[in-house]
């Protein structure tokens, strides 16, 4: 039988988080603390298995009682009826444009290309930018034409879809793409793109940032 330690370093490994050292990082934790309960060196209480199981996407109860696995199929994170949020008056701007391309790059050039609406829960993200979508490597999740919001204080998950930007030499804007995150490693930053279907693999310190895609819409 498992012990919450295990537990807790299985939901962080399903999560994408290949290190521990990823997810303190990308939650804010204290690293000794974090580190002592997924160790086994220390025990961590309910209020803190429900942090780190809304983190990991676990139920917290299985964090401390155990029992079976967490099932493929997510829980159900929505009750009706639904609250229609107002609309915001906000505009937010669009940086870069993709190209074309079988990695579907683009340049954050640092010029205002347009903006656009914003979308419910960015209202108050003053750093939340948008990108403009072309080529078809990551088709059918996006296609050429759409539009995809970004949020970058929200920290990556498996299977979130991301704007990545990498560093490049002295003078160049940054390249991005939008991909979906698979994982981070030791050494590298694991992205999937859908066509072709395919993992890419960028070494970490040519990674300038992840930020994830919030909202999208069709031109």
């Amino acid at each position: 039988m498992q012990t919450p330690a295990e537990r807790l370093r299985w939901a962080r490994e399903r999560a994408g988080y290949d290190r521990a050292k990823d997810a303190v990082e990308a939650f804010g934790w204290k690293p000794s603390t974090y580190y002592g309960h997924e160790n086994g060196d220390r025990k961590f209480d309910v209020e803190t298995a429900k942090r780190y199981a809304e983190a990991f996407k676990v139920p917290w109860a299985w964090l401390v009682e155990g029992g079976e696995p967490p099932p493929d199929r997510p829980m159900p994170n929505a009750s009706a009826p639904f609250a229609v949020p107002p609309i915001s008056t906000r505009r937010i701007p669009v940086y870069g444009r993709a190209v074309g391309g079988v990695e579907g790059k683009f340049i954050f050039n640092g010029e205002l290309i347009d903006t656009v609406m914003c979308p419910p829960g960015l209202e108050n993200v003053p750093d939340a930018y948008a990108v403009f979508v072309s080529g078809e490597s990551m088709s059918p999740r996006f296609r050429p034409g759409e539009t995809v919001w970004v949020h970058p204080g929200r920290p990556p998950r498996r299977g979130d879809d991301v704007v990545v930007q990498l560093h490049v030499p002295d003078g160049d804007p940054p390249e991005g793409y939008i991909k979906e995150f698979v994982s981070w490693t030791p050494t590298r930053l694991v992205l999937r793109q859908f066509n072709p279907d395919r993992e890419i693999e960028f070494e970490r310190e040519q990674v300038k940032t992840v930020h994830v895609i919030v909202f999208s819409q069709k031109a």
